[in-house]
């Protein structure tokens, strides 16, 4: 006897389906550019090399605030800690342009950064590359800045927690501010 056929769904319905249930980590990018300030939550970071040092993140061509981050040569790239939903939820509005002041951001307008965020990376965007709906960004990072160390803030099924209980991890081990091979 055979089982019924599975359900079919749509790839676009299936794919959201599933990197909703797959925890991601919730970084944050600021800059400072002709359009002036803005920021923006994503949660695609992923480190692209190490030599040269670069990362990668992904936007959404339908975000308001893509044209002024294109514009931007110089970013931040913010991985959150799990006390800062508060801060992924303002630089998430819809509709927001996510401009920040230095009340609310760290280092002034030439290396703006989230205070208390766990690492802070600073760099030049590269390149931008056309990837389906969105924009793939890569960024060659000159600067990592240490924050708290914390469990990373995540998000899953469309809501914010923490990376608990995974064992045989630490928050954090370094020397002399640089991360240790764990």
């Amino acid at each position: 006897m055979t089982s019924p056929p599975e359900e079919l769904v749509s790839l676009g319905t299936g794919l959201r389906t599933v990197f909703a249930d797959q925890p991601a980590a919730v970084s944050v990018v600021l800059w400072s550019g002709p359009d002036g300030t803005g920021g923006m939550t994503v949660t695609s970071v992923n480190a692209a090399s190490l030599d040269p040092p670069l990362l990668v993140f992904c936007v959404d061509r339908r975000s308001s605030r893509l044209a002024a981050l294109r514009r931007t040569p110089e970013i931040s790239v913010n991985l959150l800690g799990a006390g800062q939903g508060d801060v992924a939820d303002r630089y998430a509005r819809r509709g927001d342009p996510g401009r920040w002041d230095a009340s609310t951001v760290a280092g002034g307008a030439g290396r703006p950064h989230v205070p208390g965020a766990r690492w802070s990376l600073l760099g030049r965007v590269v390149a931008v590359h056309d990837v389906g709906a969105s924009d793939l960004f890569v960024v060659q990072v000159s600067e990592v800045l240490e924050g708290p160390s914390s469990d990373p803030l995540v998000h899953h099924q469309r809501a914010y927690g923490s990376v608990t209980g995974i064992s045989g991890t630490s928050s954090r081990s370094t020397s002399a501010g640089r991360p240790s091979p764990r």
